[in-house]
C-alpha cells in the first residue's frame, strides 16, 4: 500500500474495506435465507455457524486496517510532540514504555523531550492495530484509546460484543463439537457487525 497522504485517501480505503467486508456477510446471510426456504437443517446450521466466524472475522479485520491506516496517515503527515493532541501523545509515550526499547533514564528524558520540544513521532501501525486476536470490548477500547478516540464509543454494545459475538465465535472457533447457533442470534451477530463497521 502507498503512503496515505490525505483525509479523502484514508476515508476511500476505510470504505473500499468497509464495502467488501459488508458485502461478503450480506451474501452469505442471504445464502443462509434462502436454505431457510428449503429446510436443509444441517446445511443451515453449518452455515450460521460460517455467518457468525466470518463476520466475527470482518468485525476485528475491519478495526484491525482502519486502525493501521489510520497510523499510516498520521505518519505520512510528519507530526511532531507539539502537534497532537494529548491522547495520542499520550499513546505514543506508552508504546515507548511497553516496547522496553529505552532504558527507565532515556526514557524518563525522551519522554521530557517530547513534552518540552517539537520531536518527530513516528508511530508502529502494528502496535498499535494488535486486536490481541479476540477482539473483546475492553481491547476496542484500549484501540479507540490508543487512536485518540473517546474509548466509551462502543460502550453500550460491552455486553452484546462480549457475550453474545465473542461467546458465539469462540465456543465455534475453539473446537466445541456440540456448538450450534441460532438462526436468530447469528443473524443479530451478523447485522450488529455490520453497524459497527459502518460506525
Amino acid at each position: 500500500m502507498g503512503k496515505i497522504r490525505t483525509y479523502e485517501n484514508l476515508e476511500n480505503i476505510i470504505n473500499n474495506n468497509s464495502q467488501k467486508r459488508k458485502r461478503e456477510i450480506v451474501s452469505l446471510k442471504n445464502i443462509c435465507n434462502s436454505l431457510d426456504k428449503n429446510k436443509n437443517t444441517y446445511e443451515q446450521s453449518v452455515l450460521l455457524k460460517s455467518l457468525v466466524v466470518i463476520s466475527y472475522s470482518h468485525f476485528e479485520g475491519f478495526v484491525r486496517d482502519a486502525t493501521k491506516s489510520y497510523f499510516e496517515f498520521i505518519n505520512t503527515a510528519s507530526l511532531k510532540s507539539n502537534n497532537v493532541n494529548l491522547k495520542l501523545l499520550s499513546s505514543y509515550i506508552q508504546y515507548l514504555y511497553l516496547s522496553n526499547t529505552l532504558s527507565k533514564v532515556d526514557l524518563m528524558e525522551t519522554i521530557q523531550n517530547l513534552l518540552e520540544r517539537s520531536i518527530p513521532i513516528t508511530y508502529k501501525s502494528d502496535f498499535f492495530s494488535n486486536t490481541e486476536s479476540n477482539l473483546k470490548y475492553e481491547v476496542l477500547q484500549k484501540m479507540l484509546v490508543r487512536s485518540g478516540f473517546d474509548g466509551d464509543s462502543f460502550l453500550n454494545e460491552k455486553v452484546f460484543i462480549d457475550n453474545v459475538i465473542l461467546l458465539n465465535r469462540n465456543n465455534f472457533a475453539h473446537g466445541d463439537s456440540l456448538y450450534n447457533v441460532d438462526k436468530e442470534i447469528s443473524y443479530q451477530i451478523a447485522d450488529k457487525i455490520i453497524d459497527y463497521i459502518d460506525l
